[in-house]
């Protein structure tokens, strides 16, 4: 089993690697969707212009990033997967201006000038295909990345945030998962098959399970926060 799991993964990441493949064509498709802010318009719901409460981990990051500035005198490093306007990377920036480093991953044009006083570094791209410089303590994905791509590619966008991790990094990401089998999101049961296989992996992983509905439609956000080793 764990021979066809790592076979499946090393695929992904070759057909990420290989113009015209399906998969890079699945992510142009969402790239453009959300670029253009369509995304939620018929399924699920999208804000580029979240504050930091409104983040389903918003304690646990927020007590991640305090107890890191009060641990030592290095900067924190953090990764916005998806920052939209950036006003959520600004209230992660205020609980220690000079000793926080922010990054903000940014598909489009939305960062707003308010903010861009609080992010110390922009990159543009898909987090699937870009090559960071450093390391980060805390990578987070609040209804961006991870929330929209298709099934298929959640996993290995969940490794490729961790292997952007330092050692003792955070990553904190959110799910849909729905109650009908659906090509594009994880029912609850594959939910959980998938957090079974990233503990697995060694890694410490806790997960919350808040039920929502967005245009009468009957589904649930895993939150899951990871620890590497």
């Amino acid at each position: 089993m764990k021979k066809k799991a790592s076979a499946k993964k090393e695929n992904i990441a070759v057909e990420l690697k290989t113009r015209g493949s399906k998969a890079r064509q699945d992510l142009a498709q969402v790239f453009r969707e959300m670029r253009a802010a369509e995304v939620g318009k018929t399924h699920l719901p999208f804000n580029v212009d979240r504050h930091l409460s409104q983040a389903p981990f918003h304690r646990g990051l927020t007590a991640s990033v305090v107890k890191r500035i009060r641990a030592n005198k290095r900067k924190v490093v953090v990764l916005d997967k998806g920052a939209g306007t950036g006003r959520m990377l600004a209230g992660v920036k205020q609980f220690s201006p000079r000793r926080i480093h922010t990054t903000a991953l940014a598909l489009g044009n939305a960062l707003a000038p308010a903010h861009k006083s609080s992010i110390n570094q922009v990159v543009g791209g898909f987090g699937l295909r870009v090559k960071h410089k450093r390391k980060f303590d805390i990578i987070y994905d609040c209804y961006g990345e991870d929330y929209h791509l298709p099934k298929r590619y959640v996993k290995h966008s969940i490794e490729v945030s961790l292997s952007n991790l330092k050692p003792g990094g955070e990553l904190f990401t959110v799910l849909p998962l729905t109650h009908r089998s659906s090509r594009v999101n994880f029912t609850v049961e594959e939910g959980k098959r998938l957090v079974k296989e990233l503990r697995v992996q060694g890694l410490k992983v806790t997960t919350k399970e808040t039920p929502k509905r967005f245009n009468k439609i009957e589904y649930v956000d895993l939150v899951i926060h990871i620890t590497k080793p």
